[in-house]
């Protein structure tokens, strides 16, 4: 009974580290290590279980503590999915449903003048169209056209960019042939 006492403790530890390493922001790990203090006080109160009883507590130490483990980690997923997926899109969208958006500028002006806590608007184009590669294969690609200017204040553009930076987009596009110019 002495040893499920400090298994119990050894929970209480476990629920210390999930909540030092959550940062305070799980409260999936406060309740576990609430209720494993509870348990480490009863099994040090009443050590006089029977061996079934013993066992089944123990049981539910162990799968709280799995289960607070893997909501900490779960937790943390989500905020890094969120993070990345916002870094590359804009938290709201204005589409138009014909094919072109002339009146753009206008629409910009109107976000910022309705709203005063919008930070930033940025034009984008995006299509979609085939790829051509090697002998023939054809692939389904969709582009996305920003302002190289203005995607700083919308996007974490710079920060998923495996080589070179935003500033070298705004270098003027060279026609196709015309490669000695720049």
């Amino acid at each position: 009974m002495q040893l499920l006492a400090l298994v119990c403790l050894g929970c209480v530890g476990i629920g210390v580290v999930v909540l030092l390493a959550s940062h305070g922001a799980n409260p999936y790990a406060v309740l576990a290590l609430v209720l494993s203090l509870i348990l480490a006080a009863a099994f040090s109160l009443f050590s006089v279980f029977s061996v079934f009883t013993s066992v089944s507590v123990l049981g539910v130490v162990f799968g709280v503590a799995a289960l607070t483990v893997v909501l900490a980690v779960t937790t943390g997923f989500q905020k890094q999915f969120r993070d990345k997926v916002l870094g590359v899109n804009a938290h709201v969208i204005v589409l138009k449903s014909q094919n072109t958006f002339a009146e753009y500028r206008d629409v910009m002006k109107t976000a910022r003048e309705i709203d005063r806590d919008v930070l930033a608007v940025q034009p984008f184009i995006f299509a979609e169209m085939l790829a051509t590669r090697g002998k023939g294969e054809l692939s389904g690609v969709a582009i996305k056209g920003i302002d190289p200017k203005l995607v700083r204040g919308v996007l974490d553009l710079e920060q998923h960019m495996v080589e070179g930076s935003v500033d070298s987009l705004l270098v003027e596009a060279c026609p196709p042939g015309d490669e000695d110019r720049h």
